[in-house]
């Protein structure tokens, strides 16, 4: 997994367990919190932080700016790492082909595509891929570079 995919995981994750979207500050006499925008439910702030959360406050405005705005970025993520996938494939990392269990890889030496049934570091000097169709790959042998998309300009269908 690249740093824009752990990126894009976590703040998903973040996102599932945070208060819905979208978000306004809210200011009464004695508190100010920061709430749903369509129901006025507190999100955070107000009396049971201790503490006044001011719509005057940059920093507040930040995180609703942000909170409002994550759609947007989580979807400008994944489509620079599409392009980055498109433009110029990197090859996969062994920790990367270890978490593509069932996932298709394509094998830029011998120009094939392949489905990995399971990776097995026998120790430390030799590491097997297995595909689902049986086809073995030993470090020992040399590891062929396996890419997520074909790389352009690739000569092999």
């Amino acid at each position: 997994m690249n740093e824009i995919e752990k990126t894009i995981n976590e703040i998903t994750e973040f996102d599932k367990k945070a208060s819905p979207a979208p978000w306004k500050s809210v200011e009464h006499e004695i508190d100010g919190y920061i709430a749903d925008a369509n129901d006025n439910s507190t999100a955070f702030g107000g009396e049971s932080c201790e503490g006044y959360v001011s719509g005057d406050d940059p920093d507040v405005k930040l995180v609703i700016a942000m909170r409002n705005s994550l759609p947007a970025i989580l979807e400008t993520l994944r489509e620079k790492q599409e392009r980055e996938q498109r433009e110029a494939p990197k090859p996969l990392t062994l920790e990367e082909l270890m978490e593509m269990t069932r996932e298709p890889v394509y094998d830029a030496d011998d120009g094939y595509w392949y489905v990995i049934d399971y990776v097995n570091i026998v120790d430390e000097l030799s590491t097997l891929i297995v595909m689902t169709d049986s086809t073995e790959f030993d470090s020992e042998n040399g590891l062929p570079k396996f890419y997520r998309t074909k790389p352009e300009g690739s000569e092999k269908e």
